[in-house]
């Protein structure tokens, strides 16, 4: 009655990973045809998983992470992401997808330097947890340039603000 789950060594690290079965047979097969891809030196294949079933496993990382109030704007964003992209799966999500995507916020929905940097700094998070966990192989934003911010000018006091400040 419960799921099976398989462990195996890719590499140096180890590897745990449910075939999403109850059945033991169907779950030792998967860990064989595992092995012996690891054998033959042919690189293991990503878990195939849809976008949404992974931003709700990364809502609980950020939400561990975050304050909530930058975890919720973080979220919203994800979530703007997910429902603009036409790849349903994780791993099919391009470098040119994310691309199109910013372009769009820019133009369509006029956003400025700094909210473009933010959206790219978070989707850059959400698939740099993905690489890192095994369901990707490559960070797709990661090709993408940060967008370059404006310098500020420095912010000096007035001579009335001085005296302000020293009464």
């Amino acid at each position: 009655g419960t799921t099976w789950w398989v462990t195996y060594q890719a590499g140096s690290r180890q590897v745990r990973r449910s075939p999403g079965t109850h059945n033991r047979r169907i779950a030792l097969d998967l860990k064989a045809q595992v092995e012996r891809r690891l054998l033959l030196g042919e690189p293991e294949a990503p878990e195939k998983r849809s976008l949404a079933e992974y931003l709700e496993e990364y809502r609980a990382s950020s939400q561990a992470r975050k304050r909530p109030r930058t975890h919720a704007t973080d979220m919203a964003r994800l979530e703007d992401f997910v429902g603009a992209i036409h790849s349903d799966c994780l791993g099919d999500v391009t470098t040119a997808d994310v691309s199109r995507f910013l372009d769009r916020k820019v133009n369509r929905d006029g956003i400025g330097t700094t909210t473009v940097l933010r959206y790219r700094e978070i989707l850059h998070a959400l698939f740099e947890h993905a690489r890192r966990l095994g369901s990707v192989r490559e960070n797709p934003v990661s090709p993408i340039p940060r967008p370059r911010l404006a310098e500020r000018e420095p912010a000096f006091l007035r001579p009335e603000q001085v005296d302000q400040v020293l009464e």
